[in-house]
């Protein structure tokens, strides 16, 4: 059963304790309000990039894991975090360092996105997203249209080998494996590898693309979904702006520590 953000005071109080929390948190949906066509341009609200920087003051790890592309992300961000995990986890910004991060070959992906766009061309509402290892099939209009989308494009990839998945009016296209759980995985085993045991781990989405994440960390890692969509956290709240507020409560109790090197994290 889910429980309301604000039954968390247990673990709100053990991250605002520990060294270096890791906070996972996904974007559209999660930190920016949803726009109601993806060419509508998204934005992360100033109070939302202010907390950002607020939690990395006080020795937070912010990591955005989204859809979009890093560059993607970027736009909609504008505040510097410390790394950003796109493309559903296949790319990666760290510093000024951009690389792969899930593995897969391309090719087929970018053959059947040729092949989406011409089929979709000439259907109303719908925008074929061409990502570098995702395709984003965006569509607009009433439930029974979005089924529509959802069946064609289910019965257009037979044969492919690729995943496709729903989200909030997108058909979401990957490559096997490339997803939001793997990806925080990968970077808790290769850069915080303590950090589970040492309840350090927190992870925030929105949408049935964050569902990967939290079950690759249900029960070991605090998890928050937000919104009515997604399901598998142990959270929830109701929208960006309530996050933002339960964030902005954790990076004040961060900052209420005088000394954050007094407190030795449990092992």
């Amino acid at each position: 059963m889910i429980r309301p953000l604000g039954q968390a005071d247990r673990e709100l109080g053990r991250l605002a304790i520990v060294n270096r929390p890791v906070l996972f948190l996904d974007l559209d949906g999660t930190l920016a309000p949803l726009v109601d066509w993806p060419r509508e341009k998204a934005r992360v609200p100033p109070a939302t990039r202010h907390v950002l920087q607020s939690l990395r003051k006080c020795g937070a790890e912010v990591i955005i894991v989204s859809g979009r592309d890093v560059d993607g992300v970027m736009g909609v961000l504008r505040t510097p975090v410390d790394a950003v995990i796109g493309n559903h986890g296949a790319d990666l910004l760290e510093g000024a360092d951009r690389r792969r991060w899930l593995h897969g070959d391309p090719r087929r992906l970018r053959r059947a996105a040729r092949f989406l766009d011409d089929w979709f061309r000439n259907w109303p509402n719908v925008w074929v997203q061409t990502k570098p290892y995702s395709i984003a099939i965006h569509w607009r209009g009433s439930t029974e249209f979005g089924k529509e989308v959802w069946e064609e494009t289910a019965e257009l990839l037979l044969g492919w080998g690729l995943d496709a998945h729903t989200g909030r009016r997108v058909i979401d296209v990957r490559l096997p494996g490339v997803n939001k759980g793997r990806a925080v995985l990968g970077w808790l085993r290769t850069r915080e590898p303590g950090a589970i045991r040492r309840g350090m781990v927190c992870y925030a989405g929105d949408d049935t693309t964050d569902e990967y994440a939290f079950e690759a960390l249900e029960g070991r890692a605090m998890t928050i979904v937000v919104g009515k969509r997604a399901r598998g956290a142990a959270y929830r709240t109701a929208s960006p702006a309530s996050l933002t507020r339960w964030l902005r409560r954790l990076a004040s109790e961060r900052k209420s520590r005088k000394d954050l090197k007094q407190y030795r994290v449990p092992r």
